[in-house]
């Protein structure tokens, strides 16, 4: 009983390749077994986790790289103002994008449960006018006025 309990123990802090050993005429080793298969499909099952992660993150690059392509093609071929910012804008999503993919290509390779997370300043001001410039395309038809973030709990936005 002690050892499969340091083998529990063992595959709870995320050793996933430990296995119970089987002793010659014990009565535990039905529960040995059973235990070790549970083992390998948790096993089986982060691997193809990871795996997953992994080619939808490649995946997703080739996308990303022929819209980047594609779209310093168009900045080379406008002056228009509007389109200048609407491209600027689709830079700034796709900016997003990568991030997103390459954080999952990091988690992708985390043997741990959770990653660390670091934390980063944001001005929240700019922030939020960035988000309503969005918000403001999306929604031509309304008229939208930032006034002013005031402090945390307090902001003024008027929709007309």
């Amino acid at each position: 009983m002690r050892s499969l309990n340091k083998v529990a123990a063992l595959l709870g802090q995320g050793k996933f390749e430990t296995r119970a050993k089987l002793i010659r005429f014990s009565h535990l080793n039905n529960l040995s077994k059973t235990f070790n298969i549970m083992a390998e499909k948790i096993q089986r099952l982060i691997s193809s986790h990871k795996n997953l992660v992994n080619a939808v993150s490649h995946e997703l690059r080739t996308p990303i790289a022929r819209i980047e392509f594609n779209l310093e093609l168009l900045r080379g071929s406008t002056t228009n103002d509007y389109q200048v910012g609407q491209l600027d804008r689709i830079e700034i999503s796709l900016n997003e994008l990568n991030l997103l993919v390459s954080e999952m290509l990091t988690h992708a390779r985390f043997d741990r449960e959770a990653p660390t997370l670091a934390l980063e300043t944001v001005e929240l001001n700019q922030w939020i006018k960035q988000e309503l410039i969005v918000w403001q395309e999306a929604n031509p038809k309304k008229q939208l006025h930032y006034l002013k973030m005031l402090s945390v709990k307090h902001c003024l936005i008027s929709f007309i």
